[in-house]
């Protein structure tokens, strides 16, 4: 990561209180245990080819798992309010050559269920967080339907009333603008 910088046409608050609640909602069952998301969690505008392969030689560097959301920077509440938040997934030192997952969107089977994140893209691939925080990959079945995707929407909705977030930070993977949190840092840190 390069230097912090301020961006006025980036709400880096609010950026990052989507990223706290994403992490918060997708770690729910490892935070009950004492555990958080071990994933480092950054967001930002939509990625293109470039940004992908920063991002996925960043994850492979840091050798960490690396949550990439995408939004209108410059107005995420509305991007949630949409359910237009777009998750991208890199996992780093993958043996069969595919280190990263595009199109990913929070799905849960019913309000109390764990959240999940679904890559329906040919053949889905669902991500589910296990309680030592670590992301847990599975075929999926394909069978996701539209109520699934509001229910995690509006649990998202929920945790922003609580504006629970750690301060924000903006800074560079290459030369891909990314928002994230002081506690990722300490992550990337120790990564």
């Amino acid at each position: 990561m390069k230097r912090l910088q301020h961006n006025s046409n980036i709400d880096q608050h609010s950026v990052n209180q989507v990223l706290c609640d994403v992490e918060a909602l997708l770690a729910a069952r490892a935070i009950k245990r004492g555990n958080g998301l071990d994933a480092v969690v950054m967001g930002g505008g939509e990625l293109s080819e470039t940004g992908v392969q920063e991002l996925t030689s960043f994850a492979n560097a840091k050798n960490r798992e690396l949550l990439h959301v995408a939004m209108d920077q410059a107005r995420p509440f509305e991007t949630l309010a949409q359910g237009n938040l777009n998750f991208t997934y890199f996992a780093p030192g993958v043996v069969t050559g595919i280190s990263f997952i595009c199109g990913g969107r929070i799905w849960k089977r019913d309000p109390n269920s764990q959240a999940r994140l679904i890559f329906n893209n040919g053949n889905a691939v669902e991500l589910t967080v296990k309680s030592n925080g670590r992301f847990r990959g599975r075929l999926g079945s394909g069978a996701y339907d539209c109520e699934g995707f509001c229910f995690a929407k509006q649990a998202l909705q929920k945790r922003l009333v609580m504006k629970r977030s750690s301060p924000p930070a903006l800074s560079w993977v290459g030369t891909t603008p990314v928002v994230f949190g002081l506690k990722t840092v300490l992550k990337c840190l120790n990564g």
